[in-house]
């Protein structure tokens, strides 16, 4: 017992464990997003980097849509919670609203697909991203609740 008295007031011992327990919040944030992750409405969201991430729409979803002929989205610097629409796709057969995987704030909107929305049908999960964004403090908690793959209901 005296032992751990001496550690918690040893300073060294304090510089160490706050060392390690940022290493262990910057891996686990990293790992949460170092794969695609999906919502079960068949967005994705993947890193940019350690803040932003990009968001578009799985392969089954524009396969689903068909022939997406308009993209229409949300400004930039809108600051959006999970699950409110930022996006709407318009296909041949349907308008569809594209949903925020995380909370966060729009910064990046892909103006490639605005004026190309057949993009997304080509490659939705590649050059067919929707917008990138900002993650917040609440992200992380978020993404470790999506799933690792898109789950397709047959």
């Amino acid at each position: 017992m005296l032992f751990f008295k001496y550690l918690k007031n040893n300073l060294l011992f304090n510089k160490m464990f706050k060392s390690f327990t940022c290493y262990i919040r910057r891996h686990l944030f990293s790992r949460s997003l170092s794969v695609k992750k999906y919502t079960n409405s068949h967005e994705w969201i993947k890193s940019v980097d350690n803040k932003n991430a990009k968001i578009g729409i799985s392969v089954y979803a524009a396969e689903s849509l068909g022939e997406i002929v308009y993209v229409e989205i949300e400004k930039k610097d809108d600051e959006l919670l999970q699950g409110t629409s930022f996006a709407a796709l318009e296909s041949v057969k349907a308008i569809s609203d594209i949903n925020m995987p995380v909370d966060g704030t729009v910064n990046v909107i892909n103006d490639y697909i605005v004026d190309n929305p057949d993009i997304i049908n080509e490659d939705p999960e590649g050059k067919g991203w929707i917008a990138e964004i900002t993650l917040n403090k609440n992200s992380l908690k978020q993404l470790n609740e999506l799933n690792d793959h898109d789950h397709v209901d047959q």
